[in-house]
C-alpha cells in the first residue's frame, strides 16, 4: 500500500468519519507542532465556556422547578433531589454527578459572580471553579455568623 498524500489523508479521514467539511480535522493536518498547544487553548476556552453555560442551565432549572412546585404548595426539601434526578437522566451521568453540577452552578449564580464571568470567558477549567466553589462554600456562613 502507499502512502497517502496529506489531501488524500484528510479526504480518506473525512469519509470515514462522515465530517463533511470539518475544518479542525484539516487544521490538525496540516499545522505546525507549535500551533497543536495554541489549538487546545482555544479549545479549553471553549469548553469551559460551553461548561459554564450548563451549569447556568442546571441552576435555571432548579429555580424553576422550585417555583413550579412552590406555586402548588408541593416544594418539600425531598423534592430538591428530583431535579439532580432529571439532570442526570439528561446528561447521562449519576443523580450524585448531576448534584454537584448543579451545586456549582447554583454557587457560581449565588455567591461566585466574578468566577462566572471568568469561567465564561474560558479562563477557568471546571475542576478550579468546582474548587473554588467547594472551597468556599462556608464563607458566606461563617460570615453570617460572626457578624
Amino acid at each position: 500500500m502507499g502512502v497517502l498524500s496529506l489531501g488524500a489523508l484528510s479526504d480518506t479521514i473525512e469519509r470515514t468519519f462522515d465530517l463533511g467539511c470539518f475544518p479542525v480535522i484539516r487544521r490538525l493536518l496540516v499545522c505546525a507542532a507549535e500551533e497543536l498547544v495554541e489549538l487546545m487553548a482555544a479549545h479549553g476556552r471553549a469548553e469551559s465556556a460551553h461548561a459554564q453555560r450548563k451549569l447556568a442551565m442546571a441552576a435555571e432549572l432548579y429555580r424553576r422547578r422550585k417555583a413550579e412546585n412552590a406555586t402548588n404548595g408541593a416544594w418539600t426539601s425531598q423534592q430538591g433531589e428530583f431535579v439532580p434526578a432529571e439532570i442526570g437522566a439528561g446528561l447521562r451521568v449519576s443523580r450524585a454527578v448531576a448534584a454537584g453540577l448543579l451545586h456549582v452552578g447554583l454557587s457560581l449564580d449565588d455567591r461566585l459572580p466574578a468566577t462566572k464571568q471568568a469561567f465564561a470567558r474560558g479562563e477557568l477549567d471546571y475542576g478550579r471553579v468546582r474548587t473554588i466553589a467547594e472551597r468556599t462554600a462556608d464563607v458566606n456562613a461563617c460570615r453570617g455568623r460572626s457578624g
